[in-house]
């Protein structure tokens, strides 16, 4: 499969952070095969890259193949919000919401699922009910969610709990490019040296 074989190949550049080559490979995936994935995966380049608007367009591209997935609803979300669509943006968190408590429904328990309507809520202005169920959930499994509590935090204004759990993950070996990359944590950054140091 030419697609799969560039998937791969897109998120291997990626990974060594070869931004513009991963680009031109995942488009090239995306020709062979024009599904939700192979957007997304150019959305989410584009993202990295802070090209908000260009990954509004491949993230709902995406959603036009696949309108049932979570996270490509908070991705598009997030696009909206850092391309300054806020209308948009907090539409598309209460879809990601909205989907989010449906999958809570048959898996009440699901750390993952419950983080993830914690940060939903956080970022459609809801932050005593965000923080509530942060605190409920009783097991952070690893650092993909240790990242999002910490981003919780932040947008919450609980600064010393976001540096708290942004320390965990990276002793978890969460990629600190990521960190340094991510919107949510530019102020966060920019105010606290000490993590500054901790990442290089």
């Amino acid at each position: 499969n030419n697609a799969m074989v560039l998937q791969t190949l897109g998120a291997i550049q990626f990974s060594r952070s070869d931004s513009n080559s991963a680009l031109q490979t995942f488009k090239q995936a995306a020709i062979s095969e024009p599904s939700a994935l192979n957007y997304s995966n150019i959305a989410t380049v584009l993202f990295y890259q802070k090209k908000f608007e260009l990954a509004v367009y491949y993230y709902e591209l995406a959603i036009s193949l696949n309108s049932k997935h979570i996270i490509l609803w908070a991705n598009l979300a997030d696009s909206y919000r850092w391309s300054e669509q806020h209308k948009n943006a907090s539409a598309a968190y209460s879809k990601a919401l909205e989907l989010v408590e449906e999958r809570l429904k048959t898996a009440p328990l699901d750390e993952r699922l419950l983080l993830r309507r914690a940060l939903y809520l956080a970022k459609i202005g809801r932050r005593n009910d965000a923080i509530k169920q942060l605190y409920s959930v009783k097991r952070i499994p690893d650092s993909n969610m240790l990242i999002i509590a910490a981003q919780i935090s932040e947008i919450c204004g609980n600064r010393v709990d976001a540096i708290n759990f942004l320390q965990q993950a990276i002793t978890a070996g969460y990629d600190k490019d990521s960190i340094v990359n991510e919107p949510e944590f530019a102020k966060l950054l920019k105010e606290n040296n000490y993590l500054v140091k901790v990442i290089y």
